[in-house]
């Protein structure tokens, strides 16, 4: 049995997950402390709701240190992928960001630490026959990819064994207030249009994950352990882009418009070869033409069933 008067801290509160987190918080009657950048946002965002706001952000070490002691501290601020931005601002923030709450976690004595990381920490390297599972070896070809991996590694190699260190990955997650300009808002969109590209065949499988029941698993899983785990969350079942076009649409007739996988992967070359240049994610990259095609984002989620995740809300 959790002791509910820990003190929870969450970083990234006024984001798309990390509202979903601090509500579910609150309703299992915690006391929810978050760290934002703008207090009159964070106020807007929580009014007449019991939360206490700290003014800090994760890149201004200082500012941290106001957290308060023995708390379970949940990290969701980040630059996501859909920003598309530069190697620099993902590592600043991403990684720099990450490393500046750990070291102000353990100067608090928190006692636990939770980050939220992402699939693409692992790049698309499943498949149908071979899912990506917490074992499997990390070749994310993307910068912000790239952050998220070494973030991970950081916070497994710096955390004292003293503090249990959770790390959750998430893929696309959806759900009500999902921004428009997201990954998973550009993939939906394109499930309800008439015509479908289909990128190799439509066998081919993605795991998406609702906001509940990352906000949920984050917790459960937290509470689930006391040493240094990584996890794989997503919905209870993957899909494919037919039958995220049928949720999405309904009854109407859809047309899918089949472009050959190596078609897709040569027309993603100059994006490819102009985010090598600028330093930063740019455009269609070969990573989302291969986890649309092969199933490069398709995950195991049977290490975090195990732990107490329960998955209850799918698209359908």
């Amino acid at each position: 049995m959790i002791e509910k008067n820990i003190p929870i801290v969450i970083t990234g509160a006024t984001g798309f997950l990390g509202k979903y987190l601090t509500q579910e918080f609150l309703c299992r009657g915690y006391n929810v402390f978050i760290i934002s950048r703008d207090l009159k946002k964070a106020e807007q965002v929580f009014s007449g709701l019991s939360v206490k706001a700290l003014s800090g952000s994760i890149t201004d070490a200082g500012s941290l240190k106001k957290i308060p002691q023995y708390s379970r501290v949940f990290h969701c601020a980040a630059i996501t992928g859909a920003v598309q931005a530069s190697q620099n601002s993902y590592d600043e923030v991403n990684v720099v960001g990450t490393r500046n709450l750990l070291e102000a976690s353990i100067g608090q004595k928190a006692t636990s630490f939770t980050f939220v990381s992402s699939v693409s920490a692992v790049g698309a390297v499943g498949s149908l026959n071979h899912p990506i599972t917490e074992q499997t070896i990390a070749d994310p070809k993307t910068y912000y990819g790239q952050s998220k991996l070494a973030a991970e590694k950081m916070l497994l190699n710096m955390a004292p064994a003293s503090l249990p260190i959770t790390i959750v990955r998430p893929p696309l997650i959806y759900g009500e207030g999902q921004s428009p300009t997201s990954g998973v808002g550009a993939l939906l969109r394109l499930c309800q249009k008439s015509v479908i590209p289909v990128l190799g065949d439509l066998k081919s499988q993605i795991s998406l994950a609702n906001v509940n029941n990352v906000a949920s698993g984050l917790i459960d899983l937290t509470f689930s352990h006391s040493v240094k785990e990584i996890f794989n969350v997503a919905d209870s079942v993957p899909y494919t882009l037919k039958q995220l076009s049928n949720i999405m649409s309904g009854a109407k007739r859809k047309r899918f418009l089949k472009i050959p996988r190596s078609f897709a992967l040569i027309a993603s070359i100059p994006s490819d070869g102009i985010s090598h240049l600028l330093r930063r994610d740019f455009g269609l990259r070969s990573e989302v033409i291969k986890a649309l095609s092969e199933s490069g984002f398709l995950m195991n989620i049977d290490k975090a069933l195990k732990f107490g995740y329960r998955p209850t809300v799918t698209l359908s």
